[in-house]
């Protein structure tokens, strides 16, 4: 466990009271966290309150980090998250000795305060706060940020009631997790997993670890293992018995000390999977605990769940910086992740396959759908772009293993999405009798039918688990099943001993050379500024992406990335034949290779005309010509 201390900053906090960094005057100072002193601030131009954090923290510097690198560091993992219970950035800056970031002010208390001034939550408020907890952690986990610092401190309760998750001071991108990355241990210490005291690298379940620690803390009032010493509290944390808290309130309910277990096991495998996980287990508690909101055996009907999709609808694509804003003219960066309801190309073929699925989501035909593809082909957008249109209108339980560190049985993971309780299922027909009556009592209550959507299918680690669901799915006809994976999978849906009436095949084909060329300029039209400042696309570099990519996004989007690179590099904003060339063939060359005399080449001359041929586009002119590289004034 590494402790760390602050210096204290170049001017005294209280010093800055009044003083004004860009457009923002501080007024007082509201919290201290590792990294800085947070000011409540007036922002003089937009006239709203905003919490500014300003720098206080940095390293020996033997250590070899940049406190400033860290702070910026710290902004745009945050600014990668946009979601309604995490804190938002709205910009870093730096002024004179100062930097500082810009965020949404919370007008209203942490959790540690509240529990320092009111002692231990109700165990169903506890639940409540600790499920919107893990829902915004659960975002940071999806767009690859670990918190590393989850405590009670950290967790603001606003003035509606609800949690925002801030202060990721000590975060970390899950890109830079690797076997053998030098990753300071840190975080809080009655909070800290035991692979943190062992100087091991954080995770996801680090964080879930923490998050059962903070949700210990709201239903007694203390953290798990009080001590009076590191030495001490090392121990406990490492040897110690998961404390059971109905010790400290017998009242509190043995649900709460199950899901504790799961959260404070000493071994991150035998925690829950993900922060969503603990979510579900923690949402269907409350439902027990809530009035007039019980299980099926009391008699009262539970109200529909319904999932998010597999990709958060609240991305948004990424702010241009550098050359792609100055060179190229773009106010985001084009070809990186995005709402799936706002894709920025709408065309062939994503439009007609769509068009396929929402029929199977109406039809009274067919009970189970295999969407298939090659990968990288967009099926999983599709999917969730399917997902986020229906799930207004029916109950929709989304369920992709590829978001959880370690694999979990299909079943048992869909009846957790659905809000119940899994300890007491045992066998694959009990989960799926208990995920019917579930599903049964939503369509009796709310005459709506479910739509089950499970993603990466051939990812599954049990796939004879989802064949038993679709023969549930054809044989009840009370719900829809959907499996979006390979061809491979699709092949086997004879393993259903269902007839070919209930099964849909729906197969996403690849983009034409067209389509491609039609997918490139609708993502730099979008990203673009203004209409007068567009990246140019010429059609043989459009059509040479798309041939090279196999007319698969996502080889697309990297070819495409690299065509603009290389164009932001000389400052230019006219893409050729020659940029799309280079970029699908890339070397490791610096500089990147200039286009060579006498282009293009023999081979490229017959990729172009096969290209035009099969866009209809053979009646152009021969030889191919195009313009010299345009530069930006």
């Amino acid at each position: 466990m590494t402790v760390t201390t602050r210096p204290p900053l170049p001017t005294e906090p209280a010093a800055l009271v009044g003083k004004r960094l860009g457009t923002f005057r501080l007024r007082r100072i509201v919290g201290r966290g590792r990294m800085g002193v947070v000011f409540l601030a007036e922002d003089e131009i937009l006239l709203r309150p905003t919490a500014v954090k300003v720098l206080s923290w940095s390293l020996p510097s033997d250590m070899g980090q940049d406190p400033s690198q860290w702070f910026l560091s710290e902004a745009r993992m945050v600014a990668r998250i946009n979601h309604p219970l995490v804190v938002q950035i709205y910009t870093v800056a730096q002024q004179d000795e100062h930097s500082f970031i810009a965020m949404e002010y919370v007008d209203g208390t942490s959790i540690e305060r509240a529990l320092e001034q009111d002692g231990a939550f109700s165990a169903t408020r506890a639940t409540q706060l600790i499920v919107q907890a893990a829902t915004a952690l659960h975002a940071a986990h999806s767009c690859g940020v670990i918190h590393r610092d989850i405590k009670p401190a950290n967790l603001l309760i606003g003035a509606d009631g609800n949690v925002k998750l801030t202060d990721f001071g000590m975060a970390l991108s899950l890109t830079s997790v690797s076997p053998g990355a030098d990753v300071a241990a840190v975080g809080t210490p009655n909070y800290s997993a035991p692979e943190i005291w062992q100087n091991g690298q954080a995770r996801v379940a680090t964080d879930v670890y923490a998050l059962g620690a903070t949700y210990f803390h709201m239903l007694t009032g203390h953290p798990p293992y009080p001590a009076t010493s590191l030495p001490e509290l090392e121990k406990l944390h490492l040897e110690a018995p998961i404390p059971d808290p109905r010790t400290a309130d017998p009242s509190i309910p043995s649900a709460c000390y199950d899901i504790l277990k799961k959260c404070l096991a000493k071994y991150p495998g035998q925690r829950f999977a993900s922060a969503q996980e603990f979510a579900w287990e923690a949402r269907a508690l409350l439902r027990n605990l809530l009035p007039g909101q019980r299980d099926s055996a009391s008699g009262v009907v539970l109200p529909p769940v319904v999932a998010q999709p597999l990709q958060s609808t609240q991305d948004i694509i990424t702010k241009a910086e550098g050359r792609f804003a100055s060179a190229l003219g773009f106010r985001r960066v084009p070809f990186t992740r995005v709402d799936p309801l706002k894709c920025p190309y709408e065309g062939e073929p994503f439009a007609s396959t769509l068009e396929v699925l929402e029929s199977f989501v109406k039809s009274r035909r067919h009970s189970v759908a295999f969407l298939s593809g090659a990968p990288e082909s967009g099926r999983s957008t599709l999917c969730q772009k399917l997902i986020g249109r229906a799930r207004h209108r029916r109950m929709v339980m989304a369920y992709d293993p590829q978001h959880y560190d370690t694999p979990r049985p299909t079943l048992r993971a869909l009846v957790g999405v659905a809000g119940l309780d899994t300890s007491s299922l045992q066998t694959p027909k009990e989960c799926i009798d208990a995920l019917q009556r579930r599903l049964r009592q939503v369509e009796e209550t709310t005459k709506r039918e479910a739509l089950i959507v499970v993603d990466h299918a051939q990812t599954l680690p049990d796939p004879q688990d989802l064949f038993l669901l679709a023969r549930a799915a054809c044989e009840s006809r009370r719900f829809k099943l959907l499996v979006v994976g390979d061809k491979s999978l699709a092949e086997r849906h004879h393993d259903l001993g269902c007839t070919e009436d209930h099964v849909a095949q729906v197969f996403l084909r690849a983009l034409a050379p067209a389509e491609g060329l039609e997918y490139i300029v609708a993502w730099v039209t979008v990203c673009a500024k203004t209409p007068t400042r567009r990246v140019l696309i010429t059609p043989d570099a459009g059509l040479i992406a798309s041939f090279m990519a196999e007319g698969r996004p996502g080889a697309l989007n990297r070819i495409a990335t690299r065509m603009l690179q290389s164009a932001a590099r000389e400052r230019r904003r006219l893409i050729t034949s020659w940029d799309a060339w280079s970029a699908a063939t890339p070397t490791d060359e610096e500089p990147a290779p200039t286009m060579p005399p006498g282009w293009p080449t023999a081979e490229a001359r017959a990729v172009i005309r096969r290209c035009r041929n099969d866009a209809g586009l053979d009646a152009l002119a021969d030889p191919i010509d195009e313009s010299p590289p345009e530069t930006t004034e």
